[in-house]
């Protein structure tokens, strides 16, 4: 029996976007052409884009006119993807939120079946759906799909051992591919309100789905499901594909600082999922893990934490290093190197050192 209107769970969509002049405009064609019935509104967070997003933004605004709940927040700030998702969370009025990121497509029932996973599932505090990849030009080469077993798979982890086990991997099997993607990711505003924001000095600088995904796991149900919800983009300004092929010296040092980069990160997410951890400690009422679930866990985050930063810090330091084997190697440095140098290397690397020596004393 199909759900009333009435019945039908509220939905808070939050787009972000930074200078996603190319993107943005299909990826909220995608959002507006949604077939939900039920209640919901659109909110768009620009992290202070320098391009034309912002334009592109109003204008579709503009000629939507009052049909459709379009909220646009411009930041003052640049306060990085885990900032921004922040302030859209903070403006939802409804009870469950999707992430969308400015640059994915997506599925034109992606709202209809949240929804359906939502009524079968209302305990729950983290909804993961799965995507399809496309390249920068739209075309498909792949899924990521979360539960094993078929492309019609579902798995909801609801007793604390379970979930403890999924998320540090105990047992000989487990029916799930784990792992938080925000594009494709439904949040409750209950495992908001536990938890509340991410730590104001971190979300400048990292991606929020690692901690959220811990602190789901921490405190509430988790669902999976193999239900495409978007198709996720793969272009050179995402963080994890910027590297590309070491053609000149340029290119090179680049890939050097980006890798150096994303270690940087991923050491201050897993910082942050540590504080959450030693909060469970001192708060046993934010978590149903046991003591001892807790304290295995921050020590593997520890663990992975250290090697994190270690690696950072071997980019970091091993930077000069290999840009001198680079140009050892190359048959003679490019024109545009030592203007480059001088406004990319060597302000990079003079903030390193500070930062180390600060460290230091």
């Amino acid at each position: 029996m199909r759900a009333s209107k009435s019945d039908l769970p509220g939905l808070s969509v939050v787009i972000t976007c930074f200078n996603l002049e190319h993107y943005i405009e299909d990826s909220l064609a995608s959002v507006l052409q949604q077939n939900y019935p039920g209640e919901h509104e659109i909110i768009i967070v620009d992290d202070c884009s320098s391009d034309r997003s912002v334009e592109i933004i109003k204008r579709i605004i503009a000629r939507l006119g009052d049909d459709k709940h379009v909220t646009l927040i411009c930041n003052e700030k640049n306060l990085g993807v885990a900032g921004a998702t922040d302030v859209g969370w903070k403006a939802a009025k409804y009870e469950w939120i999707l992430e969308v990121d400015g640059d994915d497509i997506q599925m034109h029932d992606r709202c209809s079946k949240t929804a359906d996973l939502i009524m079968r599932h209302p305990q729950a505090g983290l909804i993961v759906m799965s995507h399809s990849l496309i390249n920068a030009a739209g075309q498909e080469y792949g899924k990521r799909l979360f539960v094993k077993g078929g492309e019609d798979g579902e798995y909801v982890a609801s007793a604390p051992e379970e979930r403890v086990a999924i998320y540090m991997g105990c047992g000989i099997a487990h029916p799930v591919n784990r792992g938080a993607y925000g594009c494709s990711m439904c949040v409750s505003k209950k495992l908001i309100e536990k938890w509340g924001a991410l730590s104001r000095e971190s979300t400048e600088r990292f991606a929020q789905d690692p901690p959220w995904e811990l602190r789901a796991f921490l405190s509430f149900p988790i669902v999976w499901s193999n239900q495409l919800a978007c198709k996720y983009r793969s272009h050179e300004s995402n963080i994890l594909n910027k590297m590309r092929e070491g053609k000149t010296v340029k290119d090179f040092i680049q890939n050097e600082m980006d890798a150096c980069e994303y270690a940087g990160k991923d050491f201050l997410a897993l910082e942050q999922m540590q504080r959450d951890l030693m909060r469970v400690k001192r708060d046993a009422s934010l978590s149903d893990w046991g003591a001892a679930d807790v304290e295995n866990c921050l020590r593997e985050i520890q663990r992975y934490a250290y090697a994190a930063y270690e690696r950072h810090r071997w980019w970091s330091y091993s930077l000069f290093k290999r840009m001198y084997l680079s140009l050892r190697i190359a048959d003679k440095v490019p024109s545009e190197f030592k203007s480059w140098f001088k406004l990319r290397i060597v302000p990079c690397s003079v903030a390193m050192f500070f930062k180390w020596l600060k460290k230091k004393r």
